[in-house]
């Protein structure tokens, strides 16, 4: 990822604060949830001040995340109980949130990250769950 004065100052520390947030709320989904969405806003608003096409891609994928999470968080709620979600997904997502900050900090290659974020978030719905119990989609 090329160097972004704007991610580096605003983002990172966004990113930071989200996810002491998150680990506040453990039993709560709904919260970790509102707060993860700090994290993809983070990189959109960092593009209105220094365009990233690093930035824009990380957006739009922390976002389909957020979704992912949000309509499983939703179907639940209403009474759906053939596809959960547990504390242990909302875990991995604030691990994984941190390690891709850590990517951020050290100056690493984010991408092994976010597909695992990705890969989480896929696993929560129809065909990734599937995938899940048959042991083909593992999570890391």
């Amino acid at each position: 990822m090329k160097k972004n004065k704007i991610l580096d100052e605003v983002a990172l520390e966004e990113i930071s604060f989200t996810i002491k947030k998150m680990n506040e709320f453990e039993n709560n989904p709904e919260k970790q949830l509102f707060y993860f969405s700090a994290i993809y806003g983070a990189f959109q608003k960092s593009l209105h001040y220094k365009y990233s096409d690093d930035a824009l891609f990380l957006y739009v994928n922390l976002n389909n995340i957020y979704q992912y999470f949000n309509e499983r968080l939703i179907a639940v709620k209403r009474g759906d109980t053939i596809l959960p979600i547990s504390k242990e997904d909302f875990d991995l997502l604030i691990k994984l949130s941190s390690e891709l900050l850590d990517d951020f900090l050290k100056g690493s290659d984010y991408i092994k990250t976010l597909k695992k974020m990705i890969v989480l978030a896929y696993s929560l719905h129809g065909n990734g769950h599937f995938l899940k119990e048959k042991g083909t989609l593992i999570l890391k």
